[in-house]
């Protein structure tokens, strides 16, 4: 990467925690599968999906470190890792674009989950989060460009989990209110199509380097 296109590691931390953040916060596989058990169970009942995703999150983060070392020692490695990490952004900014209202499947009458139950929803928090595209496609545009060239990889996966509970919670907390499942169900198709503009920008963030190169 450019000099003058190399973050100081504050702003590449910040950049990658808000960046984050808002991926968690977009309509996809996180979101639905945090909402569906939060709507169902209550904040209480989703913690375990919660702590899974942040375990999943962390095994996906620690994984694409290593891909995105080795791409990153060689420059055309790196360029041809930016074009598929761009390419599955735009992939996932459809998806999100189209995807289908979800069903708001509220329950006040659920029975409380038992410890096999709990352990169920970890591990599917698990594979959501380690088989997310779009978490994999914003790690590999983070750890070949900003995180990787300020040298803050380290710190940032220490991040990850952190990160990932505290979005996690958000939501849960979020669609854990009636209130605000209503809300998005009323608004559920614009922010399908803010979520998809952000995607859409971070991929071509993520080609910059390349086309100016």
């Amino acid at each position: 990467m450019p000099p003058d296109m190399v973050l100081g590691p504050t702003t590449a931390l910040a950049g990658f925690a808000l960046g984050y953040l808002a991926l968690m916060a977009a309509p996809g596989a996180n979101m639905l599968a945090i909402g569906s058990v939060a709507s169902l169970r209550g904040f209480l009942g989703v913690l375990p999906l919660c702590a899974g995703v942040a375990a999943g999150a962390s095994a996906l983060a620690v994984a694409l470190a290593l891909a995105s070392d080795l791409l990153g020692q060689d420059l055309g490695w790196e360029h041809a890792g930016r074009k598929i990490g761009a390419l599955l952004l735009l992939m996932v900014a459809f998806r999100v674009a189209v995807a289908p209202r979800p069903v708001d499947c509220h329950d006040p009458n659920a029975p409380a989950p038992s410890a096999r139950d709990r352990t169920f929803v970890f591990v599917t928090g698990f594979f959501v989060a380690v088989s997310n595209p779009a978490t994999a496609a914003f790690f590999i545009a983070q750890f070949l460009g900003p995180v990787g060239a300020a040298k803050t990889l380290p710190l940032v996966l220490a991040l990850v989990p952190l990160l990932a509970l505290l979005g996690c919670a958000v939501i849960a907390a979020l669609f854990a209110r009636p209130a605000a499942r209503r809300l998005m169900q009323l608004h559920y198709r614009l922010a399908r199509m803010v979520s998809a503009a952000v995607l859409v920008a971070m991929a071509l963030g993520m080609l910059r380097p390349v086309l100016s190169g």
